[in-house]
């Protein structure tokens, strides 16, 4: 059979092309070598040594300011939980200090500086030393007050005969001239007195040859408390006194009364100020009134005893 020759030109090339050596696209990727990707280059070409691996002098003598930077190199962001610190170890500070003040109230007080043996509401009153002028007086001296042998040692109105007793102590002004005495015992049913002095206790005596403290010192019941008691009572805490002192609610048992019995009854000394006086403090708070009832502690331990230093027991300050 015979084809016309225009036929037969394009089956020659179809054959040329599918059976022939394949030199034809292996020239032509060489040929477009400088258009492919630098990664494709590496895989295609051998490995060069690059020419910026080392600076040029320029570069090594330049001022600092002119150095290109050093590449920076973005760390790959890890998020991390939260973790608390652990603590850092401190020395520890040194103890502080027990607050043993006299001066603070018992609230304030370290528990180890006292102990509380006894707590109630007290039943108030006030005694004072009574100053006494006979000479504006008109009264006939028909009392006597005697020494424990049972001697005259002054002769006066039976009412100051009778506020010695009350009060315990008193200072009579007889002519112009002052005499102070003070109850030392009852025998035959009698107050027995004696002379005292402002040389040692000024303001009298109490229990066991004790200086009675104006303000500081109460009487109370011999068979339940001791001189020597502390007494705290914090009603009284920043009250003000006669000399603008404030009242740290400290007593002390340095007396016993006549009429003074029982648990929780005190009787508050006030110096030479009559407790009838408005200026007095403790009438001002009520201590006049044996109704009025107040909280009251007593105090053992270390508190305790510098309260006695702080008022200097048996003596007064």
């Amino acid at each position: 059979m015979r084809f016309p020759f225009f036929v037969l030109i394009p089956f020659i090339s179809l054959l040329s092309l599918g059976c022939g050596p394949q030199q034809f696209p292996i020239a032509k990727m060489q040929a477009n070598n400088s258009s492919l990707t630098p990664a494709e280059t590496l895989q295609t070409s051998s490995p060069q040594t690059s020419t910026l691996a080392t600076p040029t002098t320029e570069i090594q003598n330049a001022p600092p300011d002119l150095v290109p930077p050093e590449p920076s190199v973005e760390a790959p962001k890890i998020t991390l939980e939260k973790i608390d610190s652990a603590p850092v170890p401190q020395t520890p500070s040194p103890a502080p200090k027990e607050k043993t003040s006299p001066f603070l109230p018992v609230a304030e007080q370290k528990t180890s500086a006292f102990q509380i043996t006894e707590k109630g509401f007290t039943k108030p009153t006030i005694y004072f030393h009574a100053v006494i002028d006979e000479d504006h007086i008109p009264c006939g001296k028909n009392s006597e007050l005697t020494n424990s042998s049972g001697k005259s040692m002054i002769s006066v109105c039976r009412a100051t005969e009778a506020t010695c007793r009350m009060e315990g102590s008193c200072t009579i002004v007889q002519n112009g001239k002052k005499r102070s005495f003070n109850i030392s015992n009852k025998s035959s049913g009698r107050y027995r007195y004696f002379e005292t002095t402002t040389d040692s206790c000024r303001f009298g005596y109490g229990v066991e040859s004790t200086c009675l403290d104006p303000y500081y010192s109460v009487a109370a019941d011999p068979s339940l408390y001791s001189p020597g008691d502390v007494i705290y009572i914090p009603s009284v805490t920043g009250l003000e006194l006669p000399d603008k002192s404030k009242h740290a609610g400290y007593f002390i048992v340095r007396d016993r009364g006549n009429k003074v019995h029982g648990k929780g009854r005190f009787d508050f000394y006030s110096g030479f100020l009559d407790w009838k006086d408005r200026l007095n403090p403790f009438n001002k708070i009520g201590f006049a009134n044996i109704s009025t009832h107040v909280p009251y502690y007593i105090i053992r331990g270390e508190l305790a005893k510098k309260v006695l230093m702080g008022r200097s027991f048996p003596r007064i300050p």
